[in-house]
């Protein structure tokens, strides 16, 4: 994993957006009744004064504001008056403690800006930089943005679309429902999330609540106008919002605004009724009238041609009234005929292609987003050594009625050398103690036990025992247990603890029952019940997720975490084995106040590995730092120790108990069994020969000792640019690596073009191991977009899995309110785990995964022509990172007439640009951009949005910094646009990136290219329609066509199921449309009737789970009639479908009987021979079962673990639950 550049105040573009016509589409009933608009208003400022600088509220709540600065009243308001803010210093201060008992909201307003300048707010409440819900209608990307952070908390925000251009009124409004927000833009939805856990009763008493103004100094003030400004202590609907729009309009105003509420939706493909509204906003009517009334009435009543006929186009034209006023507006719809379908799917059964590699899903973890402490790894107490900084985070020192004491950090005479810091508790009265509240809070059940431990001594042997509470946040104990024998010597002591009630955010405490001075170190609190009922092991329920998909692999612990982001936090491995008291804690690169404990280490993963059936792939370090354009780096001659560390990992996972010292010590941790490790990483993405010669002497060294274990080398941070082509090539001449580890991060697009990316890979040369990839839509949400995307690649993957070995998902897991990086398979916190959509992705193809790949055609049949459309915009110039000087600007059309053209001589031609972000000024002839410490700085030229066909020249020097030149062209908006990024990627190569909606992805490859300082460069783009030719002084150094992809939107693959005898079919439709599909059976014997069919879709492709709907997308299973070797399906909207068509005489399992049974402690249980199986006809039998181990481990605790089981003739697993009594 890469870390992407930083955005400003490393807000995330986390953005979930509907596009207008969608949300057009989905426009609310007008027939429902509509509630006053008075219902529940909290403020009103109707900006109707015209003196003072009271603006008065008119609801009755007497919340007036104070207008600030050089804010002023105007008659020229959308109703009545307004407010007329000037952008320089004018604002609205509101009262404080607004809105500390809201949770659900609206607030609306009319505004008409004068500019649309970066994060400036039509409001922001808060009490400052770390606690805010903001509005504001450009963000960095050019989007409106609504946010809410609560302090402690991370950003939860709803993006929308960018804003309306000209100098226009319209209505904005935000909603907060429940978990949802919602963005209106003219009473018209334009933007909603449901994954939210901030709210503004969150925000608490909040003292700086403005209109116009921002918590962030840095950032513009509101430049405009704004009236009839409401906020509402509920959550409106969109009829409601649309009355509060429409209200006071001409008829001529209502008959336009009605024309752009009117949408039918996607009617490309119609092949059922459809609704044709007689009635629209304001009191509009509708009248409708077709082309031909016989395939598609007036009325919407469809009549589809008959098979064979050809599909029909019909015309609907909508004429909208209102009094005499009227308007029409037209739609086209492709009516298809009976039995038509869209695609044609063939599939020769009986001549696989290839095998397909057992190792192809698989999951990668790293501590990223709490995934380690705090998250899987089950420890409830946050710094149990005392090692963080400051000493005593996560603590704090508690009293009971009259007692007293104080804590302080020690170092003499510690635990031991690796754990060199405790804490000193000095009771000055009977009744005082240490309380730790966890990881935002330790969650306890009613009913379940918890394991304490805790070193201790005391200057003098204590008399009365140590007592362990669990406490509420009022100091109510929910559960108690004591520990006695302090001395003065170091000692471990432990009891158990039972919850009495449910409490999502509980706390522990130790108390001091005397008058002493006690020591405390590795103070721990676990539940009794962990995964496998390993003791002091991983959260059951998070394990548990990881479990059910099944993984081909496990690669860990990382990720940029292997290289720690610099030499001396690079990862140890030898530091996460053994006792835990041992492992020297270190920061996690990913967050301040972020650490590793390690105790899950590599002893624990390998056992984790094990327990879930998956082959281990650790990562090592390999004298490099990741994640890094300038990396430490270890010399060539002094790599001794880090090749020695790889030969020790080898032989602690793999070497004999008796014979080798690293299989003993692993023997001694408590696994005598090697772990049968055949897979080792050398380095996590990185880059340059600098690698690459480092990696050969690894190389060299552990093929010659173990020739066994497959070596894989990192390609870099990105699936296309000349580090990733560097690396294949090397490879290529060298030949020393079994796999490459290939990376990315996309948009999805990308993913949709790329589905065939590896159809032509060399099938002799090494494996490919795609060990980080997401689709990375809008907002970096983890909706069904995004997992569709996924899939679709996947379909590629698996198609390719002779080339294709390993590939798997990025990040696996994230915390709320404590993520560092989206989008992520699996978000969880204290008490709740949800899947995404990308999980189920994840976990139906491996699943549903055959041994062999069969040869499968996907034809369309109706060919839609995919116009390659001219690029088409203005140009910016920019850079990252670095100071730089442009000057001679020229654009020259085709006709070699002059578009624009600037030398910088008059310093009052700054005002042709508009400033995006940079310190930038024409001085001296030249256009200059100062900060050598500024990310993405950019100037866009304000003219030329429809410009295309021309040619960009210019002179460019870099006088400081890090990189070189940015370089724009096509540009629409700060979100869409072409760039050549020339010294990107830390100086190091040249490319062009497409940004659409402020996704960027490569196209072409990318080129070596170092930017040297102080030096003039001459630059020429030439963009002839689609064509770019890019040239630095004079050299070509890229030639693109940006070609739309013909691809999609439906996409498969299909593999054969030795094990059952299924034919299984993977087809994912990725459009708005079902899409009727043909499917031919070839080479196939005793198909049976039915089939099982797996079905993952929503009614959007932004619906995504939620804390509060966990299960709104997520598979569904049914039996599906009519199976034959040649038969039609219909695959929906937005879907992921598996289809195991059955062959054979065996009767189908559909499900499997469950076993519980009760064993004590060490004894070994027996489980069953044959399970329990009902079959898909409603037939029960009984069937063999090979269950996997149990160790002594599992059954030396009270507790309750799963057993997996296989049967043959069916991918279900049997399970058997044993518990373990006392």
């Amino acid at each position: 994993m890469h870390q992407h550049q930083p955005t400003r105040s490393k807000k995330k573009n986390a953005r979930s957006r509907l596009s207008l016509a969608l949300a057009l589409s989905c426009a609310v009933s007008l027939a429902s009744p509509v509630f006053a608009a008075e219902e529940g208003l909290l403020l009103h400022y109707t900006f109707d004064s015209t003196s003072g600088n009271t603006v008065a509220d008119s609801s009755g709540n007497k919340k007036d504001g104070v207008m600030e600065g050089k804010a002023s009243w105007t008659a020229a308001g959308k109703i009545g008056g307004a407010i007329d803010l000037d952008g320089t210093s004018g604002f609205i201060r509101l009262p404080e403690a607004l809105l500390a008992e809201q949770h659900d909201l609206t607030i609306a307003t009319w505004v008409k800006p004068d500019a649309l300048g970066t994060w400036a707010r039509v409001f922001d409440f808060g009490s400052g930089t770390d606690n805010w819900m903001f509005l504001t209608l450009n963000d960095f990307t050019n989007a409106t943005r609504f946010a809410v952070l609560p302090k402690g908390s991370s950003e939860n925000l709803l993006t929308g679309p960018a804003f309306p251009g000209g100098n226009d009124w319209h209505h904005v409004a935000v909603v907060i429902s429940g978990n949802t927000y919602t963005l209106f833009i003219d009473g018209i939805q334009s933007a909603s999330v449901s994954n939210m856990q901030n709210f503004p009763v969150k925000l608490g008493a909040t003292t700086q609540n403005y209109i116009g103004k921002s918590q962030f100094e840095p950032d513009p003030l509101f430049d405009g106008k704004l009236d009839d400004f409401r906020i509402y202590n509920r959550a409106m609907n969109g009829e409601e919002l649309m009355a509060l729009v429409t209200a006071g309009m001409t008829d001529a105003d209502s008959v336009s605004y009605a024309q752009k509420w009117l949408n039918l939706g996607d009617t490309s493909q119609q092949t059922h009724d459809l609704n044709l509204p007689t009635s629209g906003p304001s009191g509009t009517t509708i009248r409708w009238a077709s082309s031909n009334p016989a395939v598609v009435s007036a009325e919407g009543k469809v009549t589809r041609p008959a098979k064979g006929q050809s599909n029909q186009t019909v015309t609907l034209t909508a004429t909208l009234q209102k009094g005499t006023t009227t308007d029409t507006r037209t739609f086209d719809v492709q009516v298809w005929a009976q039995g038509a379908t869209a695609y044609t799917l063939d599939v020769q059964a009986d001549q696989p292609l290839h095998a397909i590699s057992p190792t192809l899903y698989g999951i990668f973890f790293e501590d990223i987003n709490y995934a380690a402490d705090g998250g899987l790894y089950a420890e409830l107490v946050r710094n149990r050594s005392f090692e963080f900084d400051p000493q005593l985070s996560g603590w704090a020192v508690v009293t009971d009625a009259g007692g007293a004491g104080k804590a302080s950090g020690q170092t003499e005479r510690p635990l031991n050398e690796h754990n060199p810091q405790y804490m000193r508790l000095e009771v000055t009265a009977a009744g005082a103690g240490l309380s730790n509240s966890g990881f935002d809070g330790i969650a306890v059940q009613k009913g379940a036990a918890y394991t304490f431990s805790v070193h201790a001594r005391s200057t003098s042997p204590l008399s009365r025992p140590l007592t362990v509470q669990l406490r509420g946040q009022q100091g109510e104990v929910y559960g108690r247990c004591e520990v006695s024998g302090v001395t003065a010597a170091w000692q471990k002591f432990t009891c158990t603890l039972t919850s009495n009630t449910t409490d999502p955010a509980a706390s522990v405490a130790l108390m001091v029952n005397e008058v002493a001075t006690v020591d405390f170190d590795m103070v721990s609190l676990f539940p009794e019940q962990t995964w496998m009922n390993r003791p002091e092991g991983l959260r059951e329920d998070l394990a548990q997720k990881l479990d059910d998909l099944q993984p081909g692999f496990l690669r860990f612990p990382g990720g940029c975490i292997v290289e720690g982001g610099s030499f001396f936090n690079r990862y140890r491995w030898k530091n996460t084995i053994g006792d835990v008291t041992e492992r020297e804690i270190q920061p996690n690169q990913w967050a301040s106040g972020y650490y590793q404990t390690f105790g899950l280490g590599f002893q624990e993963y390998f056992q984790l590995a094990q327990d879930i059936g998956a082959e281990p792939l650790p990562i090592l370090y390999a004298g490099q730092t990741s994640c890094t354009g300038t990396p430490d780096m270890v010399a060539l001659d002094d790599l001794g120790p880090y090749i020695q560390d790889a030969l020790d990992l080898i032989e602690y996972a793999n070497g004999d108990a008796k014979t080798t010292q690293w299989g003993a010590l692993r023997a001694a941790h408590g696994h005598p069994e090697p772990f049968n490790m055949k897979y080792l990483g050398v380095g996590n993405e990185l880059w340059g020969q600098d690698y690459l010669n480092r990696y050969e002497k690894f190389y060299d060294v552990l093929k010659q000792k173990h020739p066994e274990i497959q070596l894989v080398l990192s390609a870099g941070a990105f699936p296309s640019d000349f580090n990733f082509q560097l690396a294949w090539d090397w490879v290529k001449k060298t030949g020393k690596a079994d796999l490459i580890d290939e990376h990315m991060y996309q948009s999805p697009q990308w993913f949709y073009d790329n589905a065939t990316r590896y159809d032509n890979y060399d099938r002799k040369g090494p494996k490919v191991f795609v060990g980080e990839y997401a689709a990375h839509g809008v907002g970096k949400r983890n909706n069904l977009e995004s997992a569709l995307a996924e899939a679709a690649f996947m379909t590629g993957l698996e198609r390719n899995s002779d080339v294709v070995h390993m590939a798997s998902f990025a990040p696996l897991l994230a915390k709320e309110n404590r993520t560092q990086w989206t989008t992520d398979l699996i978000w969880f916190n204290n008490q709740q785990v949800y899947a995404t959509p990308n999980y189920h992705v994840q976990q139906l193809f491996k699943q549903h995964l055959g041994q062999q790949v069969l040869p499968t055609t996907l034809k369309k049949e109706v060919q839609t022509q995919v116009n390659a459309q001219p690029i088409t915009g203005s140009i910016l110039l920019g850079s990252w990172n670095t100071a730089v000087q442009y000057d001679d600007v020229k654009i020259t059309a085709g006709d070699q007439t002059v578009k624009y053209g600037n030398d910088f001589s008059d310093a009052t031609r700054i005002s042709d640009w508009n400033t995006y972000r940079g310190d930038w000024s024409i001085e001296e002839g030249t256009l200059k951009q100062t900060s050598a410490s500024l990310t993405d700085a950019r100037l866009l030229l304000g003219q030329g949005e429809d410009w295309s066909n021309y040619t960009l020249s210019l002179r460019a020097r870099k006088d400081s910094g890090a990189e070189g030149f940015l370089i724009g062209f096509g540009v629409k908006n700060t979100s869409d646009y072409h760039w050549w990024n020339l010294g990107g990627w830390g100086n190091t190569s040249t490319a062009v990136e497409k940004s659409v909606g402020g996704v960027k992805t490569t196209i072409g490859n990318a080129t070596p290219v170092t930017i040297e300082t102080g030096r003039w460069y001459d630059l020429r783009i030439e963009v002839q329609g689609n064509h770019i030719r890019l040239y630095l002084d004079n050299k070509l150094i890229h030639d693109i066509t940006d070609a739309p992809s013909s691809n999609g939107p439906l996409y498969s693959v299909s593999n054969f199921d030795q094990k059952t005898g299924d034919i299984i079919l993977k087809v994912v439709n990725t459009s708005g449309n079902t899409q009727s599909t043909q499917v031919n059976l070839q080479g196939v014997k005793d198909l049976q009737p039915t089939a099982t069919l797996i079905e993952l879709t929503s009614a959007s492709a932004l619906d995504e789970n939620s804390f509060a709907a966990p299960d709104q997308v997520k598979p569904v299973t049914r039996t599906l009639g009519g199976i034959t070797r040649n038969f039609s399906h219909d695959f929906p909207a937005h879907s992921v479908t598996i289809l195991r068509l059955h062959t054979g005489k065996q009767a189908v399992i559909g499900s499997i009987e469950p076993v519980s049974m009760q064993t004590g402690i060490g004894k070994r249980p027996v489980l069953p021979e044959q399970v329990t199986v009902k079959n898909t006809d409603g037939s029960t039998r009984t069937v063999p079962v090979k269950w996997q181990q149990i160790d002594d481990v599992q059954l030396s605790t009270p507790g309750s673990f799963r057993v997996e089981g296989s049967v043959e003739g069916t991918y279900l697993e049997a399970e058997a639950l044993v518990t373990v009594t006392p």
